[in-house]
């Protein structure tokens, strides 16, 4: 049977299919919760919702009953009739239409007209006055004291409690629930109270509130317990300083929904102090509650009675870790001395830079040329003298390159490295190999060969995860720039960045990345680094290497003071998002045939 717009219009509108649930004795708690009128319905096992064809829908999901359809099924299920009846009966039609010959053409389908808007009662008293078994009417108001709802409560004698949502419409009255976020019950009062007792529905809220404490108010969920409730009720009227005192119902449910509140609460800001109020400890049990706890008790002893509820009551504290938990974790491992920067030989590039600060990926960066290798070994000395696990992958020399290099620091001899030199002087070579055999024997451990064959950003990832899962503090790789090129490489530097800073993030490693100048550039910014972008825009720390070929002379700053000195290095700090020294550079003097570095500190002039 075709529709006609009235009937399509009552179908694609909330409140028919509202009132339709209420005459069939449905508890409409909200669009999620409903208590099923056509079984006995003890879990809210049904829902209403609306479809990609506009209609609003019932749907019971009880195995025994599984009963769902439109406004208009559950009239035909109210009444017995047949849907087609029902559709008649609208249309002030009876019986069945009759039904077009071959030769004759349908009707064409009404056009789709707008909704229309839910009907219409002129008060609340014209929807409660035809509920039977009314227990009582609550108006919920906003922070201007507006009001914005009712809830309404009845119960048909042998059946489960109802409830209703009515809201203020047109100058008249809906029976449609508000928009989230919801208010308290009683919220002026509310407000204006130091303590705030939290309660599972309005009579239990009402029971509390009729006694009269002074500077205390009883509140409630809008229509009391309900899913997702926690998350669309308005909380901030219970932010410290108060004082909110939780009384669940004595069943798992209110509990549970009662816990998911204190949680809510618990993130508020200023956070109230919480008080749990355990039903046991009232002697309530098998879903009593606060109506249950006043039950017979004289109303001259009520006060004495609520006081006591009080005097139960237990401090509530959060059991889920809060979004605090990771800067308590830090705070608790760098006072034990679990997270530190790792100690470098140029004390005050540590202090501008961090460059060694856990959890952190830096770069390393510098022309070709620059003796970025001979500063990364000489902090891979420091940190195995301080007994610090850590791992350095050499891409473009093997391990007796640097060992060599190595030998020579410590010999403070630069000439070990002069072949010339060597063939003249075999016996102090010879001597320099003995005396630093265990040395580059032990710190040759954690110093890796560069592989035959250039290795992928894949490889160099995967070897920097096991380096890191191994307990390394910290992990080199010398210089990304002679992993195996790839095309779309931005894109792929992107990935590789990403995936390094992650295991650096899980493992509390520094991970350095040692890189070049892009081709053509001749700065010492960001965007003169070589390979993607995402070098420069994720990594936590960015030095530059820049060489002075001839040495320069600069006016610099140390713990000694102020001092001019001729530098042949200078490390600029071109990123650092854990210290403060952005923008400084710090000047390197070097001792070529001692094989020595030495801190001139921070360059102010030159």
């Amino acid at each position: 049977m075709n529709l006609t717009a009235e009937q399509q219009s009552l179908r694609t509108t909330r409140g028919p299919l509202i009132e339709a649930l209420a005459e069939a004795t449905c508890q409409v708690m909200n669009d999620r919760r409903i208590r099923c009128g056509f079984h006995d319905d003890q879990h809210a096992s049904a829902e209403i919702k609306q479809g990609q064809d506009g209609v609003w829908r019932f749907y019971c999901h009880a195995a025994s009953c599984n009963f769902r359809g439109d406004v208009f099924d559950v009239r035909a299920k109210i009444t017995g009739k047949a849907v087609g009846e029902v559709l008649a009966e609208a249309r002030g039609q009876t019986g069945r239409q009759a039904v077009p010959s071959a030769n004759e053409r349908p009707a064409p389908e009404p056009a789709m007209e707008q909704p229309k808007p839910p009907k219409q009662y002129p008060s609340i008293e014209a929807i409660t006055q035809r509920l039977p078994g009314l227990e009582g009417v609550w108006a919920w108001t906003g922070d201007s004291g507006e009001l914005v709802c009712w809830t309404i409560r009845y119960r048909r004698p042998g059946e489960h409690k109802q409830i209703m949502q009515a809201t203020p419409y047109d100058g008249g009255v809906v029976l449609k629930g508000p928009k989230p976020p919801y208010p308290l019950l009683y919220l002026p009062k509310v407000k204006a109270a130091q303590s705030a007792i939290l309660c599972e529905g309005e009579p239990k809220a009402d029971v509390i509130q009729q006694i009269g404490l002074p500077d205390i108010a009883a509140t409630s969920t809008l229509g009391g317990a309900g899913p997702k409730k926690e998350f669309l009720t308005d909380w901030r009227p219970l932010r410290g300083p108060k004082v909110v005192y939780f009384w669940p119902d004595a069943d798992a449910g209110g509990i549970a929904f009662m816990q998911a509140i204190a949680e809510r609460l618990w993130a508020l800001y200023p956070r109230p102090e919480i008080f749990w109020i355990p039903p046991a400890a009232l002697g309530l049990s098998g879903k009593e509650d606060a109506v249950d706890y006043f039950r017979g008790v004289p109303e001259t002893e009520r006060s004495r009675k609520l006081l006591d509820a009080l005097d139960a009551a237990e401090p509530w504290t959060s059991t889920q870790p809060t979004l605090t938990a990771g800067v308590q974790q830090n705070t608790e491992a760098i006072i034990s001395g679990k997270l530190f920067d790792a100690p470098l030989s140029f004390s005050q590039l540590l202090i501008v830079s961090r460059i060694t600060a856990p959890a952190i990926l830096a770069i390393l960066a510098g022309p070709g040329g620059a003796i970025k290798t001979w500063i990364l070994l000489l902090w891979t000395m420091t940190w195995f003298e301080s007994d610090i696990a850590f791992a350095y992958l050499g891409l473009e020399e093997d391990r007796t390159y640097c060992l060599e290099r190595i030998q020579a620091i410590r010999e403070q001899n630069i000439e070990l490295l002069n072949p010339v030199w060597v063939r003249t002087h075999p016996d102090e070579k010879r001597a320099a190999d003995h005396r630093q055999d265990a040395y580059l024997n032990a710190i040759g451990q954690s110093l890796f060969d560069a592989p035959n064959e250039a290795m992928s950003l894949s490889e160099v990832v995967e070897w920097v995860r096991r380096r890191a899962a191994e307990g390394r503090r910290l992990v080199v790789v010398d210089p990304v720039t002679a992993i195996s090129p790839v095309k779309d490489c931005y894109l792929a530097d992107r990935r590789f960045v990403t995936e390094i800073k992650t295991i650096a993030r899980l493992t509390n490693a520094t991970i350095i990345l040692a890189t070049h100048r892009k081709k053509g550039g001749t700065g010492y910014g960001l965007d003169d680094l070589c390979g993607g972008a995402a070098y420069g825009q994720l990594a936590q720390c960015v030095l530059w290497v820049e060489p002075h070929r001839p040495p320069k002379n600069v006016l610099a700053l140390s713990v000694a003071g102020r001092s001019h000195a001729e530098i042949a290095l200078s490390i600029h700090v071109a990123k650092a998002r854990k210290a403060p020294g952005v923008g400084k550079s710090i000047g390197i003097c070097i001792d070529w045939p001692r094989a020595r570095f030495t801190e001139a500190g921070v360059v102010l002039k030159g």
